[in-house]
């Protein structure tokens, strides 16, 4: 086994200080022969070794080492591998970077080889430097190198030429570039890395084959020179890279796009990220909320969710929002074929819709993909919602003792409430209903907030929302006061009707709307594309 054709360099004249007692590192090495022609077509060779060099003393000029290593040969001409190891012993000089006593090497280079894993620090451009038996050339002495994902500050040497073999090879005539790099700092070796083409015969047959050497140090006793402002630029640059990979992504994602839709023609699905861009068109989107559209846009994108549009020239035909928060849609498109693509569109595998939808064979294939049993048909039902619409405002009074505003600092307590009650984080779906303008109320008994309730108004239109009492306090008629609260400040602000959704088995919420004259104008769903019900608090309320 060839433990290197790995020379290594040499100064005379050098203080054997740059080398301490108890020094060490550890090493990988690879050789192979490959790529193969003629009569070595199909052929390879491996050999693979592992070692430490120990420097065990320091006498003046003279440093005494110890090296051992393992190896392991294999080849497509043997059926099993062959391994074995050695260790040696021996002394050299950093004066002269000659062998004294000793040997490390298995194969012999000349009578007077120079050692390899060591020159002096303080070489310069230029300077030729002896390695075992072939010169080198100093090309830098200051150079970024990466060794594996780490760069290093080395000190790197290059020989080329070209030269003969007679020997179990066959008899060839070869090229080879062998590179160096060794510690700036300390001048011990961190890597060689060589190249070799051989051409010639083997048995009076045409013959070619790469030979390659791979030595890396693994590991060391002392610190080598990182070039960390190298390392830092790469990881920058990774990152920028990355976050590009991802915007390019985002941007294709979220482009505009024309599907021909059935019964709708053409039609225009895009993005909505700024309020600017919401299409002020007439609805065809929503039976019962119409006048909330602007609205329900206008708080996802304060909450940071996906909103999309499906727009043609007969009007608004779709609107879909992604609240990624709680991971659930909103989408209101009559169209099924329609409906499916904007779900497809924002991302979304649960959402509110106003009628039930027929899943597009498209659907079925993609999710029969991964595994999931869907077949032809409607989606899934999570929940069914009521809604409700009282056609005309009564002025009603309210305890003003209980229910009050909102107030900004009321904020954390309702979060809270809401976590506890829905399960999910909705601070900034609280917040962006109040910067949104929602008319916040606050149920407080002892000074301590017990439930809450929205409402928007929309030109002369209100809609009431999010009503929570928590549990220990429901049954005491706050319910009804909030709702008594919600009709008087929404006459007063100039409503006319107001809608409320209310999930079918949230019986105490629908006695109390019919207690105050809601009626019944249509029904929502919460449909899923998934063939498991999951547990999802929020869908019921």
């Amino acid at each position: 086994m060839l433990l290197s054709s790995i020379g290594i360099f040499t100064v005379p004249n050098v203080s054997a200080q740059d080398i301490s007692q108890g020094d060490f590192f550890e090493y990988e090495h690879v050789q192979k022969v490959r790529n193969g022609g003629g009569a070595y077509w199909g052929y390879s060779e491996t050999t693979r070794s592992s070692g430490q060099y120990d420097i065990m003393g320091v006498n003046g000029p003279e440093v005494s080492a110890y090296a051992g290593y393992v190896w392991k040969y294999t080849s497509t001409e043997i059926h099993h591998s062959i391994s074995g190891s050695t260790s040696e012993d021996f002394i050299f000089s950093t004066d002269t970077r000659k062998y004294i006593d000793g040997y490390d090497l298995d194969v012999s280079y000349g009578d007077d080889p120079s050692i390899w894993f060591w020159i002096s620090p303080t070489v310069q451009a230029g300077d030729i430097v002896t390695i075992l038996d072939d010169d080198f050339t100093v090309v830098h002495t200051d150079r970024a190198t990466w060794i594996g994902w780490i760069p290093y500050n080395t000190i790197c040497l290059i020989s080329e030429g070209s030269g003969s073999r007679n020997d179990e090879y066959g008899n060839f005539h070869y090229s080879y570039t062998d590179t160096y790099y060794f510690d700036r700092d300390t001048g011990y070796i961190i890597a060689e890395r060589y190249e070799e083409h051989d051409r010639g015969t083997w048995e009076y047959q045409a013959a070619t084959f790469d030979w390659t050497e791979e030595f890396t140090v693994s590991d060391t006793s002392y610190p080598l020179s990182v070039n960390y402002f190298t390392l830092f630029s790469a990881i920058f640059i990774f990152i920028a890279f990355i976050v590009l990979i991802v915007w390019m992504s985002y941007q294709l994602r979220w482009m505009k796009r024309r599907p021909s839709v059935k019964n709708i023609g053409r039609t225009d699905i895009k993005r909505i990220r700024k309020m600017e861009d919401y299409p002020h068109l007439p609805n065809r989107a929503s039976k019962n909320l119409g006048p909330f559209l602007e609205d329900f846009t206008r708080k996802a994108i304060l909450s940071g969710g996906r909103v999309a549009v499906a727009v043609n020239e007969q009007g608004l035909q779709g609107l879909a929002i992604y609240h990624k928060d709680v991971k659930l849609g909103v989408i209101l498109c009559p169209n099924y074929d329609l409906n499916d693509k904007l779900r497809r569109f924002i991302g979304a595998k649960d959402f509110f819709s106003e009628v039930k939808h027929s899943i597009s064979q498209k659907t079925v294939d993609e999710y029969g993909d991964y595994g999931l049993k869907i077949s032809k048909g409607s989606y899934n039902i999570f929940e069914t919602y009521r809604v409700l619409r009282l056609s005309s405002i009564p002025h009603v009074d309210y305890d003003s003792q209980t229910i009050r505003l909102m107030k900004e600092e009321d904020l954390e307590a309702v979060s809270k409430i809401s976590k506890d009650i829905y399960k999910v984080k909705s601070k900034k779906w609280l917040r962006a209903l109040i910067d949104s303008g929602d008319i916040g109320l606050i149920a407080e008994v002892d000074s301590k907030v017990v439930g809450f309730a929205f409402a928007t108004i929309s030109g002369t239109h209100a809609r009431f929302h999010t009503l929570t009492v928590i549990k220990e306090m429901r049954g005491r008629g706050l319910g009804k006061s909030l709702m008594r609260a919600r009709l008087h400040i929404a006459r007063s602000l100039g409503a006319e009707d107001a809608t409320v959704e209310i999930s079918d088995w949230n019986l105490p919420s629908l006695n109390i709307s019919t207690l105050f004259g809601f009626k019944p104008v249509g029904s929502m769903y919460v449909e899923t594309v998934r063939t498991k019900r999951i547990k999802k608090e929020i869908v019921r309320r």
